[in-house]
Formats: structure tokens, C-alpha cells, sequence
């Protein structure tokens, strides 16, 4: 596949290229795989946090003051709940 770059990319490439002792090809193909890299790595980053968080609410289930404060904050809330949903159905 060929990709034809113009103008200020096309000198930044080859510039880059050109400090890395590579031809432009050979450097587009490393900066795809560092990019590639760093979105894997903060898709493992993402998926590390939210297993972390998900052990973080099972032991707060665990716990009876946390559930209760959570259900005495669930009552508190319960009549402007139902209000705010009987105004969305009207929507």
C-alpha cells in the first residue's frame, strides 16, 4: 500500500526519518506500532482498574455499615426518585 503525505507532514516525516536514520516508510511503521502499543496498554490499564473496582464493591457488599448506610441513602431518596421518573415518562 502507498500513502502520499503533503506538505509540513511530509517534511516532519521525513525529518523524523532522517533523525532516526530510517527511511520514511520504516518510521510511519514504528510510530503505528508505538501508537498501538500505548492503546493496548491503556486498554489494560482500563480493564486492571475496573477489576480492581469490581473487588473494591464486592467487599464493600461484605460489609453491613456500608449496605446500610447505601439503603438508608436509597430510602432518603426514594419519593424525588419516583418523582424524577414519573417526569421522565411524561417526556
Amino acid at each position: 500500500m502507498a500513502i502520499q503525505f503533503d506538505g509540513e507532514l511530509e517534511r516532519k516525516l521525513q525529518a523524523a526519518a532522517a533523525r532516526r536514520g530510517m527511511d520514511v516508510e520504516s518510521t510511519v511503521a514504528a510510530l503505528l506500532r508505538v501508537d498501538e502499543q500505548a492503546g493496548d496498554s491503556q486498554l489494560r490499564s482500563r480493564a486492571d482498574r475496573e477489576e480492581a473496582l469490581r473487588r473494591e464493591f464486592v467487599k464493600a457488599m461484605q460489609d453491613p455499615l456500608f449496605v446500610e448506610d447505601m439503603e438508608e441513602t436509597m430510602r432518603a431518596f426514594e419519593a424525588s426518585d419516583a418523582e424524577t421518573a414519573r417526569m421522565i415518562d411524561h417526556d
